[in-house]
């Protein structure tokens, strides 16, 4: 299956993920948060790896990551407030269907 939708996004101009979701949910049956979450896992895992490849070669400047971490460790903390906001405000039907919960 991976080489498929590699194939079909490397033809499309398109990143794995815009077919690998949809493929995840509609062919193997994963939910669709979890077929996100999983896109989003291996991305971050090709993003570190590049990172690390590209810094130890000397093709990134490496004096910037410090600021970028920093950056990143500063939005986990209301991202993840804004999550269980999001989960504690709207119902998990009212996320499949669009529509706001009233009330």
């Amino acid at each position: 299956m991976t080489l498929i939708i590699g194939l079909v996004s490397g033809a499309l101009g398109v990143g794995g993920g815009v077919v690998m979701v949809p493929a995840m949910a509609l062919l193997l049956g994963v939910q669709q948060a979890v077929a996100q979450g999983t896109s989003l896992f291996v991305m971050a895992i090709f993003t570190g790896a590049a990172l690390a490849t590209g810094g130890g070669a000397g093709l990134a400047d490496t004096r910037r990551y410090g600021m970028l971490f920093l950056i990143a460790a500063a939005l986990t903390v209301p991202v993840t407030i804004g999550g269980a906001l999001a989960r504690w405000r709207y119902s998990s039907s009212s996320l499949r269907t669009g529509v706001r919960r009233r009330g």
